[in-house]
């Protein structure tokens, strides 16, 4: 008897110091870790010294309660130790006391038990004398409780206190007596009977908790509702209801929250007081605390929150260092990863938004989109890399693959297409819409390009409007453009204030400035000109460097070059020579043959007609050099009035010949006798005539009155 009453001495002294670390077996408690592995545990060292005191030996002393990091893990060694420490007794053990532990001590059936700072404990063992603290069939299951199921320290105390029948009746002893079968109680069971705050797999009043797993719902008190699966799940819940937590320590802090939904290792974890929470995965919403109606799915998704309402995470890492920051959905993994206050931003796509710390009202979609976003605020990004590495710029939208891509702290610009804007960094208030459209602008602000490749190579130039496939393709520094068309503006570079409306109007126009062409390949080959005009097809096509011309029509002054101050009004209407200045034609297929005059109506024209008489500037004031006219009737002696039919119209006509004319008064001749295809002619000013008939006249009545003073002597005479 005294043998067993000693060997339950150690046995109680192992269940107070079961969580001794020991490191050396010769001092204090350290002497009963029977298997030398390193901790005194009653699951291991306790059943080995059990079994020893009921005559086991062999594999029936070791198997199934050996630690997994003994020393002395073989049978032999065991009870070699067992028999060199039988004569211990509590006192013996008490030699070095680091815990300040003290009076102790076995008086017949007492055992006074020593506890820090000089108190003690003591406990009557006298019902173990008659044999009522354990039968037979009970020590013959504590020897076949290979597995430790269905027992634990807590356990065997109970065993020890059985006078009151604490922890243990005697059904449950009966079924620790068939536990190698399993039969009426299972490890959790028995935990919870022990611990009788989880009831595990039973229903306890009408509070209606379910519990599955070692101390799952362990200190349960008010809530209701809850199903908890997995060790220490919803362990410290005490009022919380309508709580569903599965996996190892899923809502392991919850007190008081309610209708949270864990699932997965760690899940949850921290929350104490948040309500409406869904966390699914390793560590999901694991720091949340007091933040509600939070959604997380994934590894670590939104793992640092705390506070933070109605946030929404699905994917491995995503919104992972938010902490209470409200109101942002993150999908994908990694998306909104470094958001910690910001809110009202949707991340969708694997690293969409990762390092966004404090910006609100941003949308990623896509790959990398936003990426590098900070503090930015109300950026819209979607598709691969949209927007990847805005930092603070503001109010941006870009739609496509890799648009807005180098944006950084532009604002308010718009791209859609892939790679519109790409190159964008500080520029603002820019719209981009087609594939590549502003690719290449980096500062440039109050531009819109609609088109692939609109205003593809702008770089600073601002308030271009650039519409169509290539639009104002080359324009790097140029302002207040306005291109619409394919082409239209192509290769201007830093020209300014030109409009090109068509299919490659202006296309070559390079520094021309203030030029507006309207209609395909409208002043097309224009590159330094400017101030010209030109509607129409092919209107001034071939201009180059000409200044200020107009051109209306198709091909009106299609045939200018390097001519200023040059006006073609009507189809075809044109000069005869590509450098002419100030010269006009008026009508269909008009061709000018000189700078400074004024041709109107083709050679079809026959009547030129208007209301009043055609004026010339005449005033005295407006001329120098005045002198009687060298002309007279000399002259209108020697013209040749001719009748003749126009070889264009067939219409007969009278008049003069050009050529005649032009060698008696030549300044009533203009043009030149050239090609006729070109209409290169010599044309006549008629009323240039007037003058010299009038003056013609004049000599001649002067010599009327010489005669008739002439005559009147001869009469004199006569009468004489």
């Amino acid at each position: 008897m005294f043998k067993s009453l000693q060997v339950i001495f150690c046995l109680v002294s192992i269940f107070i110091f079961s969580t001794t670390h020991a490191t050396d077996r010769s001092n204090d408690t350290a002497v009963l870790d029977v298997d030398a592995s390193g901790e005194v545990d009653a699951l291991t060292d306790g059943l080995l010294l059990l079994r020893s005191m009921f005559g086991l030996s062999d594999d029936a002393l070791t198997t199934g309660v050996v630690s997994p990091d003994c020393v002395d893990c073989d049978a032999t060694k065991i009870s070699q130790y067992i028999t060199s420490v039988e004569g211990k007794t509590y006192a013996d053990l008490n030699s070095t006391d680091d815990q300040n532990i003290s009076g102790s001590s076995f008086d017949g059936t007492t055992l006074t038990i020593g506890i820090e700072n000089g108190q003690s404990e003591t406990v009557d063992l006298s019902s173990l004398e008659d044999g009522t603290g354990i039968t037979a069939e009970q020590a013959s299951a504590i020897e076949a409780n290979t597995a430790k199921v269905g027992i634990t320290a807590t356990q065997a105390d109970a065993i020890l206190a059985n006078t009151l029948k604490t922890g243990i009746t005697a059904d449950q002893a009966a079924a620790i007596t068939a536990n190698t079968a399993k039969t009426g109680i299972t490890a959790d069971q028995a935990a919870a009977i022990v611990a009788n705050t989880a009831k595990t797999g039973i229903t306890i009043d009408d509070r209606r908790n379910t519990a599955s797993g070692s101390q799952a719902l362990l200190l349960s008190t008010t809530g209701y509702s809850n199903t908890a699966t997995g060790s220490n799940a919803l362990r410290s819940n005490t009022e919380g209801s309508g709580n569903t937590a599965t996996g190892r320590a899923a809502l392991y802090s919850n007190t008081t929250g309610d209708y949270n939904t864990a699932s997965g290792v760690d899940a949850l974890y921290s929350n104490t007081e948040g309500d409406y929470n869904t966390a699914t995965g390793y560590n999901a919403l694991s720091s949340n605390t007091s933040g509600g109606a939070n959604t997380a799915s994934g590894k670590d998704a939104l793992y640092a929150n705390t506070e933070g309402n109605y946030n929404s995470a699905s994917g491995a890492y995503a919104l992972y260092s938010n902490r209470t920051a409200s109101g942002n959905t993150a999908m994908g993994y990694g998306a909104l990863y470094r958001n910690t206050e910001g809110f009202g931003n949707t991340a969708l796509g694997w690293l969409a938004l990762q390092e966004n710390t404090t910006g609100n009202y941003n949308t990623a979609s896509g790959v990398e989109a936003l990426r590098f976003n900070a503090t930015g605020n109300s950026n819209t990004a979607s598709g691969y890399k949209a927007l990847q590495s805005n930092t603070t710029g503001d109010r941006n939208t870009a739609l496509g693959y890799q648009a807005l891509y180098s944006n950084t702290t532009g604002i308010r610009n718009t791209a859609s297409g892939y790679g519109a804007l790409y190159s964008n960094t500080t520029g603002s208030s820019n719209t981009a819409s087609g594939i590549s459209a502003l690719y290449s602008n980096t500062t440039g602000r109050y531009n819109l390009a609609v088109g692939y490749r609109a205003l593809f190579s702008n770089t600073t130039g601002y308030s271009n409007t650039a519409s169509g496939y290539e639009a104002l393709d080359k324009n790097t520094a140029g302002y207040y453009n306005t291109a619409s068309g394919r082409e239209a503006l192509y290769s201007n570079t830093t020209g300014d204030y030109n409009t090109a409306s068509g299919y490659r109007a202006l296309r070559s126009n390079t520094l021309g400035i203030s030029n507006t062409a309207s209609g395909r390949e409208a002043l097309y080959s224009n590159t330094t000109g400017s101030y010209n005009t030109a509607s129409g097809s092919q209107a001034l096509v071939a201009n180059t460097t000409g200044n200020s011309n107009t051109a209306i029509g198709r091909r009106a002054l299609s045939s200018n070059t390097t001519g200023d101050y040059n006006t073609a009004l009507g189809v075809w209407a044109d000069v005869t020579d590509g450098d002419l200045s100030n010269a006009t034609a008026v009508g269909y297929n008009v061709k000018v043959n000189a700078s400074n005059k004024v041709r109107l109506g083709n050679t079809a024209v026959s009547v030129i007609e208007g209301q009043v008489a055609f004026s010339n500037a005449s005033d005295e004031r407006i001329k120098t050099d005045i002198t009687e006219t060298k002309y007279g009737l000399k002259t209108a002696l020697s013209l040749k009035p001719v009748d003749y039919t126009m070889i264009s119209n067939e219409q007969r006509n009278v008049g003069f010949i050009a050529q005649d004319v032009q060698k008696l008064v030549p300044e009533a001749v203009s043009g030149i006798e050239g090609d006729l295809e070109k209409g290169e002619t010599l044309s006549i000013a008629y009323t240039t005539l007037i003058p010299v008939l009038t003056k013609a006249i004049q000599e001649q009545n002067e010599m009327i009155k010489d005669l008739k003073m002439e005559m009147e002597t001869l009469k004199k005479k006569v009468k004489i």
